[in-house]
C-alpha cells in the first residue's frame, strides 16, 4: 500500500486592493485649437483706410480686414503690439499671429 504524501500549502496572498481614480484622471482634456495654419505676407493700408492683412495657408493668399472671417473658422478681432488676435470659432479659442509693427 502506498501512504498518502501530505503538503502543506502556504496561503494565498490577499487580493490586491482595487484602486480609487480621482475624478481629474477621469476627465477628458479640455479641447484645444489647431496650431494656426496662417503666416503673415504683409500689410497695406490706403489712405485713411482699413489695414489689410495679407496671410498665406498652404499655397493660398488672404487678404483679410479686422472684423472678417477666414474660411468660416477664424475670425479676426483686432491688432495689438503687433499680433493679430483671431479666434478660432468652432472652439471659440483666441490666437495670435505675430504680424510685426501695428499698420
Amino acid at each position: 500500500m502506498c501512504s498518502p504524501v501530505v503538503t502543506s500549502l502556504a496561503p494565498l496572498p490577499p487580493p490586491p486592493q482595487p484602486t480609487t481614480a480621482t475624478t481629474e484622471s477621469l476627465a477628458p482634456p479640455a479641447p484645444t485649437a489647431p496650431p494656426l495654419p496662417f503666416a503673415y505676407m504683409g500689410t497695406f493700408t490706403p489712405d485713411g483706410g482699413t489695414p489689410v492683412f495679407f496671410l498665406t495657408a498652404g499655397d493660398r493668399v488672404f487678404d483679410v480686414r479686422i472684423g472678417e472671417t477666414l474660411d468660416n473658422l477664424y475670425s479676426v478681432d483686432g491688432l495689438s503690439n503687433g499680433q493679430l488676435q483671431l479666434t478660432y470659432k468652432p472652439l471659440n479659442i483666441k490666437q495670435q499671429l505675430t504680424v510685426g509693427g501695428a499698420p
